[in-house]
């Protein structure tokens, strides 16, 4: 009799805490997923999450349009544009995989010249990138590696002679500080790196001769949205 009631008490506690262990393991649980990453569960995903697209618009901070007037003469100018469109698509949590287009123009025209030097340059690449999270939904790090093939165009005034062409082969690095002002909308600024892996130029119709490999630090800054 003694042994059955000590059997029923036991068995009585164990029911009893068994399932309060259990639920503080899933609350425990579920607090870690929520600060590796925004839950998925609130508004139905959060940037990073798998499955989510994002469509971004960088340019380079170095837009401008410089004008120079000498004591004596005529002046010269300087006009420089360019735009990244991308697209990126977020395979595993925080691990992304897309592409991106260069375009850019620049018009230059020094104080002795007749007619400016207008170049247009277009590119396409591959990138990937992570994002890491700093204060959940609000902050992050999405740092992104890209390989892109580039071909330029110049021409200076009608003449044949005032043409060149040029083809680049890129390597380029962006990490991004992203502020995530609002559901599905964000803005990032932060520093870069291309460097050119291979350059040549043709002039006049020439043939195409290896020429200088440029390395450029800069500041970037984009625009972007996501949908899941």
């Amino acid at each position: 009799m003694k042994r059955t009631l000590a059997f029923a008490l036991v068995s009585a506690a164990t029911l009893a805490v068994v399932p309060a262990f259990a639920e503080e393991a899933t609350t425990t649980a579920a607090a870690t997923t929520t600060a590796a990453a925004p839950a998925a569960a609130e508004g139905g995903g959060e940037f990073g999450n798998p499955g989510v697209i994002s469509f971004n618009a960088a340019t380079n901070l170095d837009l401008s349009s410089t004008s120079s007037k000498p004591p004596e003469g005529d002046s010269s100018s300087r006009t420089n544009l360019s735009l990244r469109p991308s697209i990126d698509y977020f395979v595993v949590e925080g691990v992304s995989i897309g592409g991106e287009v260069f375009l850019g123009y620049s018009s230059a025209k020094s104080a002795k010249a007749t007619d400016p030097t207008k170049t247009t340059t277009i590119g396409i690449g591959p990138r990937v990138g992570y994002n890491l999270w700093l204060t959940p939904g609000k902050l992050s790090l999405w740092p992104q590696v890209s390989f892109g093939f580039l071909t330029s165009s110049s021409k200076t005034g009608d003449s044949d002679l005032g043409k060149s062409s040029a083809t680049f082969m890129r390597l380029g690095l962006f990490v991004p500080l992203e502020v995530h002002l609002a559901k599905h909308f964000h803005l990032g600024i932060g520093p870069y790196v291309d460097m050119d892996l291979s350059s040549k130029v043709s002039v006049g119709g020439g043939d195409s001769k290896d020429s200088d490999k440029d390395t450029t630090f800069g500041l970037k800054a984009e625009i972007g949205g996501w949908i899941l």
